[in-house]
């Protein structure tokens, strides 16, 4: 699952269509409780072809073992800028693969480079 998290930076697990979060900026950034967050999955989200983008990607990176990338995301009318990290990992209580991902809020820095490129010109 692609983790709509907007904020400092969220760390969520991915097994299944199941989107079980460990932070709480996520479901803040749904308007939600934790608790009305937990067993939702992108496909609550967005529409139905996005949800399967965004899931046939991730399966792509648990065979692949892990990935990085950039992107913008809009939420709220705010765009940002996040760095997500996703690994696959083993759950053997569960016999699961499960994906773990890592996003953090770069905006900010992505800025002070492009005034630094700026000004080396």
């Amino acid at each position: 699952m692609k983790s709509n998290c907007f904020g400092i930076s969220a760390v969520y697990i991915a097994i299944g269509s199941m989107l079980n979060c460990v932070c709480i900026i996520v479901a803040k950034a749904h308007n939600m409780s934790v608790d009305e967050l937990i067993g939702k999955s992108d496909f609550d989200f967005v529409d139905a072809k996005t949800a399967q983008d965004w899931r046939n990607q991730e399966l792509a990176i648990i065979e692949k073992g892990s990935e990085t990338y950039i992107f913008d995301e809009t939420l709220h009318n705010k765009t940002k800028t996040l760095k997500s990290t996703k690994m696959a990992f083993y759950i053997p209580h569960l016999n699961q693969t499960g994906l773990l991902g890592i996003q953090t809020d770069i905006t900010e820095l992505q800025e002070l480079k492009k005034q630094a490129a700026k000004h080396k010109s």
